[in-house]
This record gives structure tokens, sequence and C-alpha cells, in this order.
């Protein structure tokens, strides 16, 4: 299936655009993991993301870059800290639009960076941190299992 990359914004062919306009997830490139020759390959799973849920995905290097996907809630999936003000997956209602921000080991809390309405997080087993595709597809099932607009 041919797939291609125009800037920042992942675009998919005319048959495979996000159905739901409503809920998208801005990600930031692995660093320092993402070399040009892998970054197709993290591309294509943040693609099959966009099928499977039928969201709008955009990638960016920096915080810095202009996020396409900004009139809805910002909701910052964050790594998991003693922070209080960020609220446990499981006890996460979400919103009918959102925009779920994933971090990268660089930018591991994008509530830093970002005026978000929602920060969330959850745990993994030994604490060990998920690749943002990973992550994105738990958040979005998530809100699939809860019935939130998926």
């Amino acid at each position: 299936m041919d797939r291609q990359r125009n800037a920042s914004l992942i675009v998919l062919p005319h048959d495979r655009r996000p159905t739901d306009p409503r809920i998208n997830v801005v990600a930031f490139w692995p660093y320092p993991e993402t070399t040009p020759a892998n970054k197709q390959a993290f591309a294509l799973d943040y693609n099959a993301l966009s099928v499977v849920y039928g969201v709008g995905v955009q990638m960016v290097d920096f915080p810095s870059e202009e996020l396409f996907f900004n009139s809805s809630p910002l909701i910052a999936v964050e790594e998991w800290t003693n922070n209080p003000t960020a609220v446990a997956l499981k006890d996460f209602e979400h919103p009918i639009n959102a925009t779920y921000i994933i971090g990268n080991s660089q930018y591991r809390w994008p509530s830093g960076h970002y005026d978000v309405a929602h920060k969330v997080y959850f745990r993994t087993p030994n604490l060990v941190p998920l690749y943002g595709h990973q992550a994105a597809a738990i958040i979005l099932q998530d809100r699939c299992e809860k019935n939130a607009g998926i």
C-alpha cells in the first residue's frame, strides 16, 4: 500500500483517510532511535493506528512545530510520575473531541510544552517506557472500550 509523508503530516491514500476527524494523535518521532532509515517503519506503525482507529495522525520532531490538530482539547499522554495533576488512564473519561499528544524519551511530559486540558498516564510493568505508537494504541483502545466515540 502506497503511503506518503508530507511535511510533518502523515497523508494516507484517499481510501484510508481518518474516518473520525474529532480524534487525533500528535506524536514525537522516537529519539534517538529515529534515523532517516527507520522513520518509514515508525510512520507505518502510526498509519496502521490511523486505519484501525480512524484517527488523524501528525508526527513532530520538536514541540515548536505547528500542530495541525489543535482545535480539540489537547491531552498529554505522559510517562508515569507522582504528578498529582495527572489522571490514571483507568480513571480517565475521554472527551468526545480529543487530540492526544504522545511524547518520546526526549519529551516525556508533553504538558511541559503545550497548554493541555488533561494529563493522562498508565503504568507499565517494571515502569518500562513504550514507543509512542504502543502508547497511542493503548490510549485509543481504552477509548474504544469506554465507548467514548470511536
